[in-house]
């Protein structure tokens, strides 16, 4: 039993008596057990009992996340109990790919998280705009920010996604062959020394730019799709703020990610719901 096995470890008494009457570690032991058992039943059904590996971990993690909608602090709390089966039956488990793992859906999580305003999307230069098979970076001329009460520029970047209909690389690209196929300047509102080809364009009228309230009424009518009839409209930035920190993005990635000055900016402007996933007295005991 386990005080014997303690035992043969060479436990006392005494500490022998505080792990097994442990009620944290019993609470823990059962959660892993579940999470474990969760792992086992998932490689019985894809024949890989006997001979698992660090691919079919990751196949498994993907499959939950997207069917059970976990966040990444809960696939954090699987990984490290299944990881006790990769030691337990001595099977070399690929760190690398498992932080990669990690690492690419807290940016998926991020993605959203970049909402623009208005007026940043119609101060993009697309003579600067550089696009590769996964990103698409933006220059924002001038934006309302500032630094030291200067203008400054600021850069957005756009990852694909990897289903091609969501795929802002392949809008983008799609987007430039049909409609902004021919340059389109303006003159910046606040600065008329500033120059810069717009990338958004009137839907018949190529090369006439969209005007800020043009671009504003665009994104109401489309996160008015998101809410309940009678419901007030949400900021877009929010919408994408509280996402992502519902998908257990630390603050501090996400105020990086939307470039605002702190914390007090997300939390009183572009917080939605302060609801979390994390059942935080599970996460304690």
């Amino acid at each position: 039993n386990q005080r014997s096995s303690l035992k043969e470890k060479g436990f006392s008494k005494m500490a022998i008596a505080l792990l097994v009457n442990n009620k944290r570690a019993v609470r823990r032991k059962t959660r892993n057990s579940t999470i474990q058992q969760g792992f086992l039943n998932w490689l019985e059904e894809n024949d890989k009992i006997n001979n698992y590996n660090t691919s079919d971990l990751i196949n498994y993690f993907a499959q939950i996340y997207t069917a059970r909608k976990l966040n990444i602090n809960s696939l954090r709390t699987y990984s490290s109990a299944i990881k006790q089966m990769f030691h337990r039956d001595k099977i070399k488990l690929d760190e690398q790919d498992l932080n990669l793992f990690f690492k690419n859906i807290g940016e998926m999580s991020l993605k959203v998280c970049g909402f623009l305003r208005a007026s940043d999307i119609h101060r993009i230069d697309d003579n600067r705009t550089q696009v590769t098979e996964l990103t698409v970076k933006f220059i924002i001329i001038a934006p309302k920010e500032k630094r030291q009460g200067r203008p400054i520029e600021r850069m957005c970047e756009v990852k694909a996604h990897t289903n091609s209909l969501l795929c802002p690389v392949q809008a983008y690209k799609i987007y430039k062959e049909k409609v902004a196929y021919l340059p389109c300047y303006n003159t910046h509102e606040n600065n008329p020394s500033l120059k810069y080809n717009s990338l958004f364009r009137h839907i018949r009228i190529f090369l006439k730019s969209l005007s800020v309230d043009s671009i504003s009424r665009i994104i109401k009518k489309v996160t008015n799709i998101c809410v309940k009839e009678g419901s007030q409209i949400p900021k877009a930035r929010a919408i994408g703020a509280t996402l992502a920190a519902s998908a257990g993005i630390s603050a501090e990635k996400i105020i990086s990610h939307a470039n605002w000055s702190g914390y007090s900016m997300f939390d009183n402007y572009c917080r939605l719901t302060r609801d979390s996933d994390v059942n935080i007295t599970e996460s304690i005991l």
